[in-house]
């Protein structure tokens, strides 16, 4: 473990929004209880306001005195970025369209207030068929006994938690290592199924009433995905349980960062006369010197 003589400090910076900073405070509070450490949780100023909406300041630090603080940054976004609202709200119209599906939409309150500017009351919901709230514990969604299934982007986060609380899935994966999580979901865990899009790339509303009839439905495909998900569910518990192998690879990274001596011999040898990057840098020189 690290040394008794001082406390770890780790600062984690996060992307503004809320698939990634709920899965970080899940990580500071690991750090917090396995190796006595503070945390300091870094994300946008935007997405600092939705956190803390009764701040004085929008950049104002946030500490209830424990092992976690929040410090914002600026990323020139202050307001927000709602590029993503439209997509969303054309898929909660297919969802509520072809599969009947009562549909929660969330946003921020400043997003909220655009779209529908005579609402009484900053985060009112719209109507009775949808609801749009400005935070909300995707955890807690997931865990919802009225949940049949998840509807996402397969980003990884989201992709571990539809794991970890047993929720089949639906993918409709668009860049980045979204399609690759898409396909482990699909083909290698068998916990869910991925959208197919039209001849104009496009996802049709049948298209997502079909997935959703296989993944819920009574037939041997929806069947055998949820037996899966509870077998995948059992495997992810025992991992980040106490001693699984998850809870034992954090300890060991803790380990590792807390032994400030040991890093600062292996950085003197480094860089020390013959060391890695003595004769890199020697290398480097001599390269330059003879082209």
């Amino acid at each position: 473990m690290a040394r008794a003589d001082h406390q770890l400090h780790f600062l984690l910076v996060t992307y503004p929004i809320q698939g990634h900073i709920s899965p970080t405070v899940n990580l500071a509070n690991r750090l917090a209880g396995t190796a006595g450490a503070h945390v300091t949780i870094s994300t946008s100023i935007s997405a600092h306001r939705k956190m803390f909406p009764d701040l004085t300041s929008a950049d104002q630090e946030v500490s209830d005195g424990g092992p976690i603080s929040y410090f914002p940054f600026s990323d020139g976004c202050d307001d927000g970025v709602q590029g993503h609202i439209s997509p969303t709200v054309n898929l909660a119209n297919r969802l509520a369209g072809t599969a009947g599906a009562h549909v929660t939409i969330s946003t921020s309150i400043s997003a909220h207030r655009k779209m529908f500017p005579d609402l009484t009351s900053a985060d009112q919901e719209a109507d009775d068929n949808a609801m749009i709230v400005a935070w909300c514990s995707q955890v807690g969604v997931l865990t919802h006994p009225s949940v049949g299934c998840f509807v996402t982007h397969c980003g990884w986060n989201s992709t571990l938690e539809s794991l970890l609380y047993g929720v089949p899935a639906v993918g409709m994966p668009q860049k980045y290592d979204q399609t690759t999580n898409a396909m482990l979901i699909e083909r290698v865990w068998g916990t869910g199924v991925r959208v197919d899009v039209n001849d104009d790339g496009v996802v049709g509303g049948e298209e997502v009433r079909r997935c959703l009839d296989v993944v819920m439905g009574e037939g041997e495909r929806g069947m055998t995905i949820r037996r899966n998900v509870e077998v995948w569910r059992e495997k992810v518990a025992e991992a980040v349980g106490d001693g699984g192998s998850s809870d034992r690879n954090l300890r060991a990274l803790v380990n590792e960062i807390g032994n400030v001596e040991g890093w600062k011999e292996k950085v003197a040898v480094a860089v020390g006369g013959g060391g890695s990057s003595d004769r890199n840098l020697r290398a480097l020189v001599n390269g330059i010197a003879t082209s």
